[in-house]
């Protein structure tokens, strides 16, 4: 019973922070301010993949379920860039 409650807890708890990351993130305006990055030569891909990889591994610490679908956004979004 006690490891039911537990596990609820866990699955419903998400810090502050990881909302505003998770935010920021799904923003397409964010995204596209890394796409032109890479574009214009300020970042490289391995930079931008670095950091997203950060990103990620901060959200999978607080929130494991919303990394997936943030993820699968991210690609969406840079997809719709790159056309």
């Amino acid at each position: 019973m006690w490891e039911f409650i537990i596990k609820k807890r866990r699955a419903t708890f998400r810090p502050e922070w990881a909302e505003r990351i998770i935010e920021r993130m799904t923003e397409p305006s964010w995204t596209m301010g890394w796409v032109q990055k890479i574009i214009r030569g300020h970042v490289t891909e391995e930079k931008y993949n670095m950091a997203m990889n950060t990103l990620f591994v901060k959200l999978h610490t607080s929130d494991p379920q919303s990394v997936i679908p943030t993820f699968h956004l991210l690609n969406h979004i840079r997809g719709t860039c790159w056309k």
